[in-house]
């Protein structure tokens, strides 16, 4: 009897390990600018937080642990991924995508005007088209004058 509930007991402990996974943002600032941020997700994980945004300087790079459900496994009715970076002034966002029908792992960034800003003000651009993996969502911040499909 003993051992059959050892055994349950592993079984769960480790189907709930496997139901969240660490989920690692990695944010790379190629710009001359300081740059707030935050990854997360939009369901199936933890969401924004007011606790969790990071600060890059310019030149830096800064990794971010999030709990999600398995990462990639958890996507909306259109296939789009539930991973999400926002910038903290609300200038514009990064988006992971995990291929449904016409996007194959890829990352698209959004702007509220033509481009995001740093914290500085000045114009900055969030990568588009950097492949997203199961576990990592890597974000690249280029200036303002570089074209975001080619932020890398």
């Amino acid at each position: 009897m003993w051992r059959s509930l050892a055994l349950a007991f592993i079984f769960v402990f480790f189907g709930m390990a496997n139901a969240f996974a660490d989920c690692q943002f990695t944010y790379v600032n190629n710009s001359n600018h300081p740059v707030t941020l935050q990854g997360f997700f939009l369901s199936g994980g933890e969401s924004q937080n007011d606790l969790m945004w990071v600060t890059l300087k310019a030149g830096s790079k800064a990794k971010q642990l999030r709990i999600g459900g398995k990462c990639d496994a958890v996507y909306l009715h259109t296939g789009q991924m539930v991973t999400r970076v926002n910038l903290k002034n609300n200038s514009g966002y990064w988006l992971g995508n995990k291929g449904f029908l016409f996007v194959d792992d890829r990352s698209y960034s959004t702007y509220k005007a033509n481009r995001a800003l740093a914290d500085d003000g000045a114009e900055i651009s969030l990568s588009n088209g950097v492949e997203v993996t199961s576990r990592q969502f890597k974000v690249f911040i280029c200036d303002g004058t570089v074209n975001s499909d080619d932020c890398n």
